[in-house]
């Protein structure tokens, strides 16, 4: 079980020059270690561990406020001390759970945080509504703000990825109408096969064309979407 620990920078401040050592943190200093705190968190967001069956020696060792703030700054929901409790009741072991609860309340406050919110977001993540009331507005802004880069974002890969596809059928139908054309020019064909041959290539020829108009709405899609994906990028460049 991974237990998260509070990596706040604590290097000494550098006075060189004719500058003068306070002791304080400076404005720098404190965005830096805010940063530090935000990676660290979403480090152990990505992790894929966090399973919640325990064996015996974690349920009566286990550090119950730890636990509780590990799942807190994960973001996971209260639930989940209820799987504790099955996992522990087959070692007769009852967990504490207000210790959990004092853990994952304080973790809570380092999940809800407005930088973490727009990463989940933007990487399609969902939000269960279990940030503090004094955290989640802001929680919840930059979550939006996320999504709404996530679904842009979509969009935009969306239409790429249909372009490839149509542009690969393009391909394969062009050749087949070289094939369709050689074997028209086959002396060895007979009546009823150039006939078919011909309708084919008439139906083959269509479809070109229809693909060829699907490209460029798309194309022109494409172009609409990187437009707002842009726009949207440098309106939020400053925030996150």
């Amino acid at each position: 079980m991974i237990l998260v620990t509070d990596i706040m920078s604590k290097e000494p401040l550098n006075c060189g020059g004719k500058d003068i050592c306070t002791g304080r943190k400076t404005k720098a200093d404190r965005e830096n270690g805010m940063k530090i705190r935000i990676a660290s968190i979403l480090v152990v967001l990505l992790a894929l561990q966090g399973c919640a069956t325990m064996n015996e020696q974690e349920c009566v060792t286990g550090d119950w406020y730890a636990i509780g703030y590990e799942d807190g700054v994960q973001g996971r929901t209260g639930d989940r001390i209820a799987k504790y409790r099955k996992a522990c009741a087959d070692h007769n072991v009852t967990p504490d759970f207000r210790a959990y609860q004092d853990g994952r309340e304080e973790g809570l406050r380092e999940f809800c945080q407005p930088q973490i919110g727009f990463r989940v977001g933007q990487r399609g993540g969902s939000y269960s509504g279990i940030c503090p009331a004094d955290l989640e507005p802001r929680f919840v802004s930059a979550f939006q703000e996320g999504k709404h880069l996530y679904g842009l974002r979509a969009q935009v890969n969306t239409t790429t990825n249909q372009i490839a596809y149509k542009k690969n059928e393009l391909h394969e139908l062009e050749e087949e109408l070289v094939h369709v054309g050689a074997a028209l020019l086959d002396s060895d064909a007979t009546f009823e096969e150039k006939a078919i041959l011909l309708v084919n290539a008439k139906d083959m020829a269509r479809r070109q064309g229809e693909l060829k108009h699907e490209i460029l709405d798309l194309e022109r899609d494409k172009a609409v979407y990187q437009d707002r994906l842009a726009s949207y990028l440098h309106t939020i460049a400053y925030n996150y």
